[in-house]
């Protein structure tokens, strides 16, 4: 994943102790520092806040906080959205979200210590990389090349694209672009552009020609790793210290919003009605923009039309539970298993080591790699991910505890995994589709250009819309329940 850069939407963090017991401040900028959002029409009486994922739960506990009467909708059965810390076969496992991405200056990476909440690190070191092409493994220095072309060079190729006014184009063409210019050898191309298409899908959540090359790699928000650390526990052991105190209501699915001069009423698909002042509509991109929700009156045309121009895929993931972790022998935390179809991503295992208590292997599966696993049966999508891990491990694969498969394209209250932009768009698009409908104001990480696609997004984009309710520059957010 990764993040357009912008002026608009920031969080910075004032400082807070991980053993004081007040609030955490946060302090947004929205194109200067210290400036407040532009206003939403009507007097800020009785919030509702739709969705309680980590965008809706930070505004409505920020709001909370300031002494607003909030409630908080949720269609599913659980808190958290598309951060999805879960058990499985007796593991801790996130379905969704998992890393603190770029930790420097992360506002997550504030509220965990404000938590006193432990972490570990999600770098998983020199990956063991399989070849289906050529049923063999790829040499570690050939790796070591593989990710200089793709992590550094490749960037810096794109870097200089820019600077020279160059035109924005997809990913895949700006790859195609730099393996040209490379002149490798022939398959050294096809690795290179397989290792770019999993980078490029995996960042953009979409196939690598949807994902524009401009934004790809513009991490400057934010400093550190990518893959920074991960929570002991998972995304809940951030999630639900902020969900502590506040009214949520599970199981409302909601079917329309309707405003008028005195507020919205919140209708529900089973026809239970909920009114208030002011909406946060947390919902995910591919929700709105598929028509599951009426809006009266009609959102503008301007944001219709950005919502509708732009990327939103998935990313999803193959969980296998195991009684021991065999493959820890092999001295390495993540693998690659390139495909023999060159025009097909790599599928990428790992072992999170040192934050779950059993032996448990992660398959991320990129968009252009997702009909072994979104379309077909659970039984075959893990036929497939265990044929690759006995491929890459060069050995027979012992029977699994357990297993789940996510299928984010298709999960109704998601249609997707993260938002992105498509060649040839810009940060208005996004400010287009996140301005607010006079009394409805939109929040999650598709809301927030400098990190499009990121849970610390979604966190910054709370704050903005708690801000904007507010008038205020900057808000608490802490445990309200005690």
């Amino acid at each position: 994943m990764c993040s357009p850069a912008s002026a608009a939407a920031r969080t910075t963090i004032q400082g807070a102790s991980m053993t004081t017991p007040k609030p955490l401040t946060l302090t947004g900028t929205f194109d200067d520092a210290g400036a407040i959002p532009p206003p939403a029409e009507g007097v800020v009486e009785k919030v509702i806040v739709i969705g309680a994922g980590i965008a809706g739960l930070t505004a409505a506990n920020a709001l909370r906080h300031a002494g607003v009467d909030v409630v908080v909708l949720e269609a599913r059965d659980r808190i958290g959205g598309r951060l999805w810390t879960t058990r499985i076969g007796g593991v801790t496992v996130d379905l969704g979200g998992s890393w603190i991405h770029h930790p420097i200056g992360n506002p997550l990476t504030a509220w965990a210590d404000h938590l006193g909440l432990e972490r570990f690190s999600g770098d998983p070191g020199m990956p063991l990389v399989w070849d289906r092409a050529t049923r063999a493994r790829v040499d570690d220095a050939d790796v070591v090349r593989l990710d200089l072309w793709s992590e550094e060079r490749f960037p810096a190729f794109l870097d200089a694209h820019f600077a020279a006014g160059g035109q924005d184009m997809s990913t895949l063409e700006a790859a195609e672009a730099y393996v040209a210019a490379e002149d490798l050898p022939a398959r050294d191309r096809t690795l290179t552009m397989q290792a770019l298409r999993a980078s490029a899908e995996g960042e953009g959540g979409h196939y690598a020609e949807n994902v524009s090359a401009r934004w790809l790699h513009d991490f400057t928000e934010f400093g550190g790793p990518n893959l920074g650390p991960m929570a002991v526990g998972g995304y809940r052991s951030l999630l639900a210290p902020l969900a502590e105190g506040l009214d949520i209501t599970l199981g409302f699915e909601v079917a329309s919003l309707a405003q008028d001069g005195d507020g919205v009423t919140v209708t529900a698909t089973d026809g239970r009605t909920v009114t208030g002042s002011h909406v946060v509509c947390t919902v995910p991109l591919g929700v709105v923009r598929a028509g599951h929700i009426d809006f009266d009156p009609p959102l503008p045309d301007a944001t219709s039309a950005a919502m509708a121009a732009n990327t939103f895929s998935s990313m999803e993931k193959v969980v296998l539970v195991f009684a021991e972790p065999f493959w820890r022998e092999t001295g390495h935390r993540c693998f690659f298993v390139l495909p023999d179809d060159p025009d097909e991503a790599a599928s990428v295992f790992w072992d999170y080591l040192d934050g779950y208590d059993n032996a448990a292997l992660v398959c991320t599966v990129f968009r252009s790699a997702d009909q072994h696993t979104v379309d077909v049966s659970d039984d075959e999508a893990v036929a497939w991910v265990r044929d690759g891990l006995a491929e890459v491990l060069g050995r027979d694969i012992p029977p699994h505890v357990d297993r789940a498969v996510t299928r984010w394209r298709d999960d109704p209250y998601a249609l997707g995994s993260y938002a992105h932009l498509e060649p040839g768009r810009t940060a208005a698009d996004i400010e287009a589709w996140s301005a607010p409908h006079r009394r409805i104001l939109f929040a999650g990480e598709h809301t927030d250009v400098p990190r499009l696609g990121m849970a610390d997004a979604a966190m910054t984009s709370g704050v903005r819309e708690a801000k904007r309710l507010l008038r205020r520059p900057q808000v608490e957010i802490g445990r309200l329940g005690r």
